[in-house]
């Protein structure tokens, strides 16, 4: 066994492995300074069941600027407490993956009971362009691998259930079985496995544990480090009890870490369990720059510093000398655009580069505990380091490390009821600062998708998956028939349409323009802070440019109904998948919600229409569909299904409920149909072309991981996102419910039918 080395100075102690190399080389300060200096240099990789992070914290922190990756267990977090240490780690230049108890059934935020079982992986952030993650294997275990030279390499992060019942014995081959399958997926990589195996490889009475520990790992030709100190790495707190089961392993290969170690004891650890730690050599590989012209990045202004007096000066003088009947329509919008951009950048402060972020002093009673806790060790130690319960010496030392466990039990518990407080406070005060806690608090339950499935192809890669919602969204949008579809019903709406165009009036007699009231008010309802359209412009953009951009907006929609043309940046869209959660499944493609960012002067321009179609669709739309509908709450559809039960009840009769929810309802709309419905309600000459121009050339993208998918065409469905699509939408559906009505199908309450309230593509039957 190696020897013990007490450091005084430092709160961490080592017990090293028989080496030549000098631990000055590899101990206070992390290897790793850069990505180029990484190459051909040591990189440090430890395992540590800290237990309970929060309680644990001042220790993490140490250990955490003596190493470049770190695996940690951890059984006290809960997904919706991720966040907390995403920021931890992130104040310290740290990147996260991090697998909780209940990661794939998450439970309330209200509850606050003990987990069993949770694993993560942290590494430097300037190793993160190298890093990869993958979302293999159950709640104990997380994979990442690093891109290097000349084999990639893999690592396993596990924390194998603790001995108990046979579930647990059962749990721990299964974890195996995990780890078996992954150096099948993984054979052409360098595969690292670390942590808690909750079994021993030194112990002289083996138990049933043991005995399949060492079957399973040889089984899967895992490897012990050649040199790897026998010191124990748990510590019962009742000092009765030690062992050795945390380890580092490699697949077939003992001799690929070129130094091994195990920590001492610290006076600040206040986990039962120790450090081990690992160096390898790391060639990283540089991977190539991707196509900037798909870059899907954009600098937004940040608009409480901009000088608005500056910005609505340089537009006024821009705007003053643009000539908004020249050009073609595509290029006036462009001109605007570029105009609008430019000056908030002139207008705004130059971006500061940034700064090392420096870490918040821990609090004073805190610091107080750990020098206390840092010296009754020390005295411990020179007294001999006799543990037992007559040493008052070591009644100390536990006494000041139970102290130092409470002192940071009861500051995380603080910062909990401060924040707490402040989004009570801020719900009336602030919503700005509201809504920012409120993301706080959800951050850590938000999943990132490692592994797209489509067809039963995996997609893994950021440019596969990027390119597969491409050609999945596209496959959506294509127009298609099926076996119960009306081909002479089809014929028939494509030969009204056509007629309705020969119709239509090419003049411009009757034209309603919008006025510059009309225009303000449009521009006063779009919301801030949300993401920036395809030519890189917001809300802001607009609401704070001053009395100028009403009369350009104005200009531009006129030249958009004399011309009877539709701008190109109107029917371009990008698309962002949103995951439904609720429990679906993160690779399957039908999980997610397909979201659209229109272009923020479309949807002025669609704020406008809107007003000025919405009397005519009003007056057609069913009373049973509450949604999306203006002085009308969804909850009235509810209501609706309440009275029903209540009168059954009172009658004693049954009633038969009947949930309908339409797949992929506003993705497969047919837009001649819905064409010839919103001709059918009144909707007639530019309004009514403005909007079949519109739904004619419809293109989009996807944005993923940062960049830009192919554009592809959309030649069914209404966005979600766009301002007339809800509207829409009820119109396409409105002959349903019209209907039920009609035929006199289903439930009534006395003389009022209420067989099918809806809310847009939510319908309940009722009978």
């Amino acid at each position: 066994m190696a020897n013990a080395t007490n450091v005084t100075e430092s709160s961490i102690c080592k017990v090293t492995s028989v080496s030549s190399q000098s631990k000055s080389e590899h101990i206070g300060q992390s290897l790793c300074e850069s990505a180029n200096t990484n190459n051909g240099k040591a990189t440090v990789i430890s395992s540590f069941n800290v237990e309970n992070f929060t309680t644990n914290a001042v220790y993490l922190s140490e250990l955490l600027g003596n190493v470049d990756i770190l695996a940690i267990q951890e059984h006290w977090l809960w997904s919706f407490e991720k966040s907390k240490l995403e920021t931890f780690a992130a104040e310290r230049d740290f990147c996260t993956t991090i697998k909780c108890t209940d990661e794939y059934d998450p439970i309330s935020n209200r509850q606050r009971m003990r987990g069993w079982g949770g694993c993560g992986i942290l590494w430097r952030a300037h190793l993160d362009q190298f890093v990869k993650i993958h979302d293999d294997g159950n709640e104990r275990i997380c994979v990442i691998t690093l891109d290097t030279k000349p084999k990639p390499i893999c690592i396993v992060a596990v924390y194998m259930p603790c001995t108990g019942s046979k579930e647990y014995d059962r749990k721990y081959e299964q974890c195996f079985d995990e780890i078996s399958e992954l150096t099948i997926k993984f054979a052409h990589h360098t595969i690292i496995v670390l942590g808690d195996l909750n079994a021993s490889l030194i112990r002289k009475q083996k138990t049933t544990r043991d005995k399949v520990f060492l079957a399973s790992i040889q089984e899967i030709n895992l490897c012990v480090p050649r040199n790897y100190p026998s010191s124990h790495t748990f510590f019962h707190h009742n000092d009765k009890a030690s062992s050795q089961i945390d380890y580092i392993l490699a697949f077939n290969d003992s001799n690929f870490f070129i130094e091994t170690d195990i920590y001492c004891m610290s006076p600040l650890n206040l986990s039962s369990h120790v450090p081990v730690t690992a160096n390898f050599i790391c060639n990283l590989h540089a991977t190539e720059k991707t196509d900037v012209v798909n870059t899907a990045t954009m600098n937004r202004i940040n608009w409480e510093k901009c000088d608005t007096l500056k910005y609505q000066r340089l537009l006024d003088e821009k705007f003053n000398s643009l000539d908004i009947a020249s050009g073609t329509l595509d290029e006036q919008f462009q001109n605007v655009a570029d105009i609008f951009k430019t000056s908030a950048e002139d207008a705004s402060e130059e971006v500061k580069k940034r700064r090392v972020r420096k870490l918040k002093p821990w609090p004073m009673n805190l610091r107080s505990l750990c020098h206390d806790s840092k010296q009754a060790y020390n005295i411990f130690k020179q007294d001999g380091g006799n543990k037992c319960e007559t040493n008052i010496l070591w009644v100390n030392c536990k006494l000041a490390k139970k102290k130092l466990r409470q002192a940071q039990r009861q500051l995380d518990a603080n910062n909990r009821y401060k924040l707490y407080y402040e989004i009570m406070d801020s719900y009336t005060s602030n919503q700005k600062l509201f809504y920012k806690l409120i993301n706080i608090q959800r951050t850590g339950q938000v999943k990132k998708l490692t592994k797209l499935v489509i067809d039963g192809i995996n997609l893994e890669s950021s440019e596969e998956i990027r390119d597969g919602w491409a050609s999945y969204f596209e496959k959506l949008s294509t127009l298609s028939t099926s076996s119960s579809f009306c081909d002479h019903q089809h014929q028939i709406v494509k030969r009204n349409i056509q007629n309705i165009l020969t119709l239509q009036n090419s003049g411009n007699k009757g034209m309603q323009y919008a006025t510059l009231d009309e225009v303000t008010a449009a521009i006063n309802k779009m919301k801030n802070g949300k993401s920036p359209d395809e030519l890189n412009l917001m809300s802001e953009h607009l609401k704070c440019g001053g009395q100028i951009v009403p009369i350009i907006l104005k200009a531009l929609f006129d030249r958009v109904l004399q011309e009877r043309d539709v701008p190109e940046i109107f029917q371009s869209g990008i698309i962002t998948p949103i995951h439904k959660s609720h429990g679906k499944p993160l690779q399957d493609p039908n999980s997610y919600r397909r979201i659209t960012v229109c272009s923020i002067m479309g949807k002025v321009f669609e704020t406008i229409h809107m007003s000025k179609i919405s009397p005519d669709l009003d007056r057609l739309q069913n009373k049973l569909q509450r949604g999306f509908t203006k002085r009308v709450s969804p909850t009235n559809a509810a209501l609706l299904l309440t009275e029903a039960l209540a009168d059954a009840k009172d009658r004693k009769k049954k009633v038969f409920v009947a949930f309908i929810d339409a797949s992929k309802a506003f993705d497969v709309v047919w837009h001649d149909s819905l064409m010839l419905k919103l001709f059918q309600s009144g909707v007639k000459d530019e309004d009514w072309f403005v909007v079949y121009k519109w739904y004619q050339q419809m293109r989009s993208k996807v944005k993923w991981d940062g960049h830009f998918s192919r554009a592809f065409d959309e030649q069914q469905g209404v966005r979600q996102g766009g301002i007339l699509s809800p509207t829409l939408y009820k119109l396409y559906i409105n002959p349903l419910l019209d209907w039920y009505q009609n035929k006199h199908l289903g439930l009534r309450i006395g003389t009022i039918h209420i067989a099918s309230p809806a809310c847009a593509d939510d319908i309940v039957l009722l009978g």
